[in-house]
């Protein structure tokens, strides 16, 4: 009955540990997918930059690339998040303001192409695209301090859980030994 037990409480320990490693896993992952949005961002914001000072087509190459990707990080965020309410309220804002600067990025473009660089300095004088771009910051930013609580309260889970199969262990240890000793002497 003693090793019988020994093992469920070992079993129900690892489990543990595996369900919050687990855990940290994802959060890490929503984390990196946080992080990919915004360098896509700032990729795109790159391109549309090099482009508007140029004209020179070539600079869009990272902006093209980014528009392309975007919407399927923004997917991923969305799954990853899927279990945790607050942070999934966070998505539609957060998509909102990739949108507007999405928009600002392909407007500044085309008056680069139609009407020239002065008009496009104009428009980027404006600070409108500044202003999407700091709202997307601190949309991203948000998002992580929740997932970094969550990471921080899961790895303190975690390592309970390692605490408290370390300590069963040494008692099924030398409860073990104990239990042994006492049948060896009785035969």
């Amino acid at each position: 009955f003693f090793f019988v037990a020994a093992g469920i409480i070992a079993f129900l320990n690892t489990r543990a540990i595996l369900r919050d490693a687990d855990s940290v896993t994802h959060t890490h992952e929503v984390l990196t997918v946080l992080d990919d949005i915004l360098s896509l961002i700032k990729d795109a914001e790159t391109g549309q930059r090099g482009f508007v000072l140029t004209g020179d087509e070539k600079y869009l190459t990272p902006y093209n690339a980014a528009i392309t990707e975007i919407e399927e990080r923004l997917e991923d965020a969305e799954r990853l998040v899927g279990d945790n309410a607050r942070q999934l309220e966070r998505i539609p804002a957060l998509r909102k303001r990739i949108d507007a600067k999405l928009k600002e990025l392909k407007e500044t473009i085309e008056i680069r192409r139609t009407d020239g660089f002065d008009a496009v300095r104009e428009r980027v004088v404006t600070d409108r695209g500044m202003l999407e771009m700091e709202a997307i910051r601190e949309q991203i930013a948000l998002m992580e301090a929740q997932e970094r609580e969550l990471r921080t309260g899961r790895l303190g889970e975690m390592n309970n859980a390692y605490q408290t199969a370390v300590a069963s262990n040494i008692v099924t240890t030398v409860l073990g030994v104990f239990l042994t000793s006492v049948v060896g002497h009785l035969f």
